[in-house]
């Protein structure tokens, strides 16, 4: 289990990062860039706060992929996140989950076995 431990505090803060930061950009207006924008967006706190989590997760990533390698580590993590930032997406953001999303997350978790499996 301690071997885990990194890889998976690493998929975890990168998905409640990339969930904090969605979060906090509601209060970021869509349209348009400028110099305001950037300001706006390092003043929500929701957003520092994923930034916070994703740079966070750095030393736990780093030690993921040095125990696991990097051809494992690397997507075993960055699939995991997406599934999991996918799912929070839809249940906290009401954002859509088409029949192809549920099948590329089926597939993500296929290549997660696939890729683990020695």
């Amino acid at each position: 289990m301690q071997t885990l431990l990194p890889l998976l505090i690493a998929i975890a803060a990168g998905a409640v990062g990339n969930t904090l930061i969605r979060a906090g950009m509601t209060h970021v207006p869509s349209e348009g860039f400028d110099l305001s924008i950037i300001v706006k967006i390092l003043t929500q706190p929701l957003v520092v706060t994923g930034i916070v989590f994703l740079t966070g997760s750095f030393p736990f990533y780093s030690m993921a992929i040095q125990r696991f390698g990097l051809a494992v580590g690397v997507p075993i993590i960055f699939s995991s996140t997406i599934i999991l930032t996918t799912v929070a997406a839809y249940f906290l953001f009401r954002e859509s989950l088409t029949i192809v999303n549920v099948i590329g997350i089926l597939l993500l978790i296929s290549g997660i076995f696939l890729i683990a499996h020695k």
